[in-house]
């Protein structure tokens, strides 16, 4: 697999990485290693006005995609409304999306919220963040998947992380076990 490089530029993004101590509006290049091959240098520049990622790749595989939805998941949101209050969560919060009886829900690990946007735009809207249809009425966030066990009649079972269990249908299964190559 070729090297992968991932170059963040930050002004502002709080890193749990020790920096050394330099003045303000200096330079800080700052290398560690990423694992299996890749490297993340990251550049904190006081001048930069906005965060940018890029990535250095001898081919765009499978692990680059990972990482291009990793982070466009970082920044998204979706509102969501619970007891008369509008919230804006992380895509990343959200296990799975249902639809009953022409309403939206987003189910989070302890919470339940609802949207006011029809399952397919919700799907588009995060197309490429790791949530995959599951069946007609359901969007799954493969990222918040704990297992996975074949059903009779080419189904699947998947256990969310909160230990709910989802019925992947067999339109969708194959696409499921491709993605997560099972």
């Amino acid at each position: 697999m070729g090297r992968n490089t991932i170059l963040l530029q930050l002004i502002t993004v709080h890193l749990h990485l020790k920096l050394p101590d330099v003045e303000k509006n200096k330079h800080v290049f700052y290398t560690v290693n990423g694992g299996d091959g890749m490297k993340i240098s990251i550049i904190e520049d006081a001048d930069i006005q906005e965060t940018e990622v890029v990535i250095r790749c001898g081919k765009v595989d499978r692990e680059v995609e990972q990482i291009i939805a990793t982070v466009q998941a970082v920044g998204g949101k979706i509102t969501g409304t619970k007891d008369g209050e509008s919230y804006k969560l992380d895509a990343a919060e959200i296990l799975y999306i249902e639809a009953v009886e022409r309403k939206t829900f987003l189910y989070t690990e302890n919470e339940i919220y609802e949207s006011d946007k029809r399952l397919y735009m919700l799907e588009n809207e995060l197309r490429g963040l790791s949530f995959f249809r599951a069946s007609k009425a359901i969007i799954i966030n493969l990222r918040r998947t704990r297992s996975i066990r074949p059903e009779i009649g080419s189904r699947l079972i998947l256990t969310m992380d909160n230990g709910e269990k989802i019925v992947v249908s067999r339109q969708y299964a194959g696409v499921i076990k491709n993605v997560l190559e099972v």
